[in-house]
């Protein structure tokens, strides 16, 4: 996935958030902080979907890191090349119980591709797909209707299902393996529809951009 348009994306929906009236945001009388003479102690809509895209994840680092290919796969006789990385993909619903707190269930994908050498030449080629879902809790320091800023974490498993094929043979391993994402600083920009960016660790990536609707 191209960076340049993401970000122009990303920023777009900055700007079309900041510059949303506020008249237009819908506040909860059943937040225990409700003042109609102060929206900013209101809790807004407290249905989040948000769907994000993740650089430098462990996922990828592993993959940098590790020759599966020759580990797992071949016992040692061949090696990776030429990889190429999706990035981690990740859908989530959050619900605003709390002015201060959130849960969280996200889903991932992300995909590695690696040709597979044998004694430098192509003998194949090789792919590593992980299947994550994750359980979230995250607090809110400043949740006003036009900004948030938060931290998270993150707890849940990921399947790594690895696939080749090496000289006309097919091989196959299944990892069952746990994931987490401490995300140390969450900043999330607009009222019912914004952007967010999220800086932390894990099987999210260490920079996460994304964008949510609230309802």
């Amino acid at each position: 996935m191209a960076l340049r348009p993401l970000l122009s994306v990303f920023l777009l929906c900055i700007l079309l958030g900041s510059v949303a009236p506020a008249a237009r945001a819908q506040y909860h009388q059943q937040s225990r902080n409700y003042d109609s003479n102060n929206p900013y102690a209101a809790l807004p809509n407290p249905h989040e979907v948000r769907v994000s895209y993740g650089w430098l994840t462990l996922p990828y680092l592993a993959e940098v890191s590790l020759d599966f290919i020759g580990e797992e796969l071949s016992g040692g006789n061949y090696v990776s090349d030429n990889s190429r990385y999706s990035g981690g993909v990740f859908i989530a619903y959050r619900h605003h119980m709390h002015e201060r707190i959130t849960w969280e269930v996200s889903g991932g994908y992300e995909r590695a591709r690696h040709d597979v050498l044998l004694g430098g030449s192509l003998a194949g080629d090789s792919k590593a797909t992980y299947y994550t879902l994750m359980g979230a809790l995250d607090f809110y320091y400043i949740n006003n209707p036009n900004f948030q800023m938060y931290s998270g974490l993150s707890l849940g498993g990921t399947i790594r299902r690895q696939k080749a094929i090496v000289e006309g043979t097919p091989l196959s391993a299944n990892t069952t393996l746990v994931a987490f994402q401490a995300d140390l600083l969450g900043l999330r920009f607009g009222n019912r529809i914004g952007a967010f960016a999220e800086f932390g660790v894990g099987y999210e990536g260490l920079v996460k951009l994304g964008v949510s609707g609230r309802f």
